[in-house]
């Protein structure tokens, strides 16, 4: 069919569905609203045609070229074109839903308001298209080159587009949702006013591009944001005029999204919501989190040396092996958070509340803690020993098989912790509160607790052997089997207290106030009860030689048994054989 008669039958409003049109050149001509579904096009010149509102609808359309073309309104969706020239073509409004354009160079066209749903793009040139307000739901990019391109309030939902060029492209107000670009180039680009939900940038390069507030599940994992990532510190070329300082992501909400090994050194964080958002092993030097949420962060592996996050509510942060030395912590509230591995070293903690917070195998080398209040936390296997806790709150701790050995503890108020098997040989607890502490095989072998408050405290087995217990209240405290050899409880209230098998051998205890209290079987031979109060104590099955009982109250104390010492004693006779 030759133009004319082509024109004439679209004028005439004719069906032309199926038509197979080329070689043939219709530049200029009217095709407006023509009805060429189906059609098959090929080596057809078609610049500056007028296909307005036409009907293309599966079209194939091949090594064709379709520059400056007006194809506003059209319908090509389920088309095919491969190698077609669309240059400046005006695609406003066009519909190309299920449409397959492969190596299609549409540099400068103008799609805005298009609908390319369920398209399938392949190698396309869009440099400095406009598609603005365009639909891209379920929309493939595959290698797109997108340079420039004006994307503001477009729709990208499910889209991927594999190591798309977006270089200086214009997303501003756009909102991208459940999709992917990986590898893409985004360096320059302006998302300043976009919606990010749950898209992945994947080795993305974004240096000096201006990020938007609101990014919400999305992975940045092994991409870059900042010129601090170029090699050698060279800031890239394409980056002339564009913001090329820190990070910018002030007032963002980047709730659920991963930036996990990411240089956001110095970057702008501040009034930023991080909940469950993973900054992993970031570099997070120098970056400002003034009024962000950092609550339920994960910061494990983070570079945090330095770092200001005084004041900063921290509940359920996980600081695992991040580096937090001479970190700002002061007045911060530390609440079950995670911090095994971490590096505290000269890091402040000065006035901050920590409950139940995990700090195993942390370095805490010259940690500044005074005014700093502890409750739940877990010290297990910890070395404590460079830490200045005197006169600290630790309420309900764990210090199981914590290294404690010579610390100074006077004035602690340690009430509910737990320091089974703790090595505080030589420690300083005078006038420390223990109050229903347990120090059950705990090693306080020449240990000060003196003038301690240690009511209803469990030290069952543990080893205070030459320990200074004096003028201190034990009432109700169970010492069970502990080693008590040459402690010294002088002048303690010990009423209603368990030395049930206790070795207390050369103990002192005169003056002490054992009324109720249960020595039996205990081993005090030596002991020194000089005017102690034992009244109705238990001393059944006691050892005593050699002890010193002067003017001790023992008036109303119940010695041995017979009857329960004979039963104690008894052994069944050997059955008989056979």
């Amino acid at each position: 069919m030759k133009p004319d008669a082509l024109e004439a039958a679209v004028a005439a409003g004719r069906s032309l569905a199926g038509v197979e049109l080329g070689p043939l050149d219709l530049s200029r001509r009217k095709l407006a609203g023509g009805k060429l579904a189906g059609a098959r096009l090929a080596l057809v010149v078609a610049r500056e045609v007028d296909l307005s509102n036409a009907e293309l609808v599966g079209a194939q359309i091949v090594s064709s070229s379709f520059d400056s073309a007006r194809l506003v309104g059209a319908d090509l969706s389920q088309a095919k074109l491969r190698e077609v020239g669309l240059r400046g073509a005006a695609l406003a409004g066009a519909k190309l839903v299920g449409a397959t354009l492969t190596r299609v160079d549409l540099t400068g066209a103008n799609l805005t308001g298009a609908d390319l749903t369920g398209a399938t793009l392949v190698e396309p040139c869009l440099a400095g298209a406009v598609l603005a307000g365009a639909k891209l739901v379920g929309t493939r990019l595959l290698a797109a080159d997108l340079r420039g391109a004006d994307l503001s309030g477009a729709e990208l939902e499910g889209v991927l587009a594999t190591d798309a060029k977006l270089s200086r492209a214009v997303l501003r107000g756009a909102r991208l949702v459940r999709s992917a670009l990986p590898g893409a180039d985004l360096r320059g680009a302006d998302l300043s006013d976009a919606e990010l939900d749950g898209v992945v940038l994947v080795r993305a390069d974004l240096r000096g591009a201006r990020l938007p507030k609101k990014i919400v599940k999305t992975a940045f994992v092994e991409a870059r944001l900042s010129h601090l990532d170029a090699k050698d510190g060279e800031l890239d070329p394409t980056l002339e005029g564009a913001d090329a300082g820190p990070v910018d992501l002030e007032d963002a909400d980047l709730r659920q999204s991963v930036l996990s090994g990411l240089c956001l050194r110095g970057a702008n964080l501040r009034r930023t919501t991080l909940e469950l958002c993973s900054l992993d092993g970031c570099d997070l030097r120098g970056a400002d989190f003034g009024g962000a949420d950092m609550r339920r962060a994960i910061l494990a592996r983070a570079d945090l040396r330095g770092i200001d996050l005084a004041g900063r509510n921290l509940e359920m942060v996980s600081f695992i092996g991040a580096d937090l030395s001479q970190a700002n912590l002061a007045g911060a509230t530390l609440f079950m958070c995670m911090m095994q591995d971490a590096k505290l070293v000269g890091a402040t903690l000065a006035g901050a509340v920590l409950r139940s917070t995990f700090l195993t195998d942390a370095l805490l080398d010259g940690l500044i803690i005074e005014r700093a209040a502890f409750r739940g936390m877990d010290f297990d296997e910890v070395d404590l020993r460079s830490l200045r806790l005197r006169g600290l709150t630790l309420h309900k701790c764990s210090f199981v098989d914590a290294e404690m050995s010579g610390m100074d503890l006077a004035g602690c108020d340690l009430s509910g912790s737990d320091f089974t098997r703790a090595r505080l040989g030589r420690a300083v607890l005078r006038g420390a509160v223990l109050r229903e502490a347990n120090l059950s095989t705990a090693h306080l072998e020449g240990a000060d607790l003196s003038e301690v408050d240690g009511k209803a405290a469990y030290c069952g087995e543990a080893r205070l052997r030459g320990a200074k217990l004096s003028q201190g209240l034990w009432r109700f405290a169970t010492f069970t089997k502990a080693d008590l050899r040459h402690a010294n409880f002088a002048a303690s209230d010990l009423r209603e207290t368990l030395f049930v098998e206790a070795a207390a051998g050369g103990a002192s205890f005169p003056g002490v106030r054992l009324g109720h209290a249960d020595l039996s079987h205990a081993d005090v031979r030596r002991a020194d009860f000089s005017g102690a109060d034992l009244s109705s104590a238990n001393l059944h099955g006691l050892r005593d030689e050699g002890a010193e009982w002067r003017d001790a109250s023992l008036a109303t104390a119940r010695r041995t048994d017979p009857d329960r010492r004979a039963a104690e004693l008894f052994q069944p006779p050997p059955r008989p054989r056979g």
